[in-house]
């Protein structure tokens, strides 16, 4: 279920990837019928398989996704423990649906690390707040609990955390141009791909913070959440220029400049619940 972004490169390349795993994509105007939208697929799909399906909510912020998250962190302290790498001060991260903040702080509440967590906010407004991120950190460590009775039950450690706004500029998905600076910066000195709607946002302020107030000899993570799996075998052999005009109706749009603002108008690709073409 699809809400208007920003058209790029990396957005058609997504919707290759979801066509070539047969993902039924339906695309959506606005939250409101999205919503609904989903009511009916979530129904007509339990009536036609006599189950109901499971739901992954917006970014994949569930219990058991965000469970992922906490088992990096003890990776994280593995690391540490064999002299890899120091522990670090400040973690920074991208804020959107803030799984992955939660993931963190849960992880560092159980491997006993502590760090304040950056969590920088890449959508408009105050979407992303603590008292959200409170809530997935106690959902997850609810479900971990339950799951395992000797993972403990943690206070949320509200005092290491620290939410940033002011970089997400237009909105989510759109470049700044701090962002673009950083990605590019990143990508000549370190050879990491950053991107525009996540990781270059959040670096961005890392960088801020660098000029600004970071302490010297601070250890600072960045945590790149951008994935670094290459995906082109999925969507070899897919073009949208042979799918019927409805499915290509996104994908030959122009291109959007990194500073345009850009909204999809028209359904993207659609298959029905037997990932038959519609």
């Amino acid at each position: 279920m699809l809400l208007p972004q920003p058209g790029a490169d990396y957005v058609r390349k997504n919707l290759l990837v979801l066509l070539g795993c047969e993902t039924g994509i339906h695309y959506y105007s606005n939250i409101v019928s999205l919503f609904l939208g989903s009511l009916f697929h979530y129904f007509v799909s339990a009536m036609g398989k006599g189950r109901f399906p499971e739901i992954i909510w917006s970014g994949g912020s569930t219990p058991s996704g965000i469970t992922g998250i906490v088992s990096a962190i003890f990776e994280l302290r593995e690391q540490i423990d064999l002299g890899l790498m120091p522990k670090p001060e400040r973690i920074y991260v991208a804020a959107g649906t803030m799984g992955t903040t939660a993931g963190i702080l849960l992880g560092l509440c159980a491997t006993g690390l502590e760090a304040t967590v950056h969590a920088v906010s890449i959508l408009g407004g105050k979407f992303v707040d603590k008292n959200k991120i409170r809530c997935l950190f106690v959902y997850t460590n609810r479900y971990l609990h339950k799951n395992d009775p000797r993972f403990p039950l943690f206070r949320f450690p509200c005092d290491m955390l620290e939410v940033r706004y002011g970089f997400a500029g237009e909105g989510y998905a759109y470049m700044t141009p701090e962002g673009k600076e950083a990605i590019r910066l990143v990508g000549e000195h370190e050879g990491v791909s950053l991107e525009r709607t996540y990781t270059g946002k959040t670096f961005a302020a890392l960088m801020s913070d660098a000029k600004d107030n970071l302490p010297r000899g601070e250890v600072v993570l960045f945590w790149n959440t951008h994935n670094g799996i290459v995906l082109d075998s999925l969507i070899e052999g897919l073009d949208y220029r042979k799918q019927s005009s409805r499915r290509r109706a996104y994908a030959l749009r122009p291109l959007t400049p990194p500073y345009v603002r850009f909204r999809i108008r028209r359904f993207v690709v659609s298959y029905d619940l037997t990932h038959n073409y519609r």
